[in-house]
């Protein structure tokens, strides 16, 4: 008999894997991500009319994704249809943003996004 039991996003798929999915919905969604050096997180911005997330390139595999994640909810998800492991990373991540807990991968904070940063190329 088959049996299916619930598995969270962290344990199907790899901090690397997760940050290739938000930045193919961030593609897909008409969304620049660069990736910068600076002292800075990153998050979403308009530039020139572009839409996109600015991530400091150092952070972790794990840190970048909640980053992306958290700008991608910050332009809006709910209509546009996503993996269910990716949509409840997004989701996990927020949470524990707004609840001040660390982020489910080692390494990852998920509070305390720099809104204004100085950032170089």
């Amino acid at each position: 008999m088959l049996s299916i039991h619930p598995i969270s996003a962290s344990q199907t798929m790899t901090p690397e894997q997760i940050l290739k999915e938000l930045e193919q919905l961030a593609n897909l969604s008409a969304i620049s991500v660069r990736y910068e050096k600076g002292d800075f997180e990153g998050g979403f911005c308009i530039l020139k009319a572009e839409r996109l997330i600015v991530i400091n390139k150092k952070l972790a595999p794990a840190r970048k994704g909640t980053v992306l994640a958290q700008g991608l909810a910050e332009i809006g998800i709910e209509e546009l249809y996503l993996k269910p492991v990716v949509r409840e990373f997004i989701e996990d991540e927020l949470a524990r943003q707004s609840d001040g807990v660390g982020s489910r991968f080692p390494g990852s904070r998920a509070a305390g996004l720099a809104k204004s940063a100085k950032f170089t190329s």
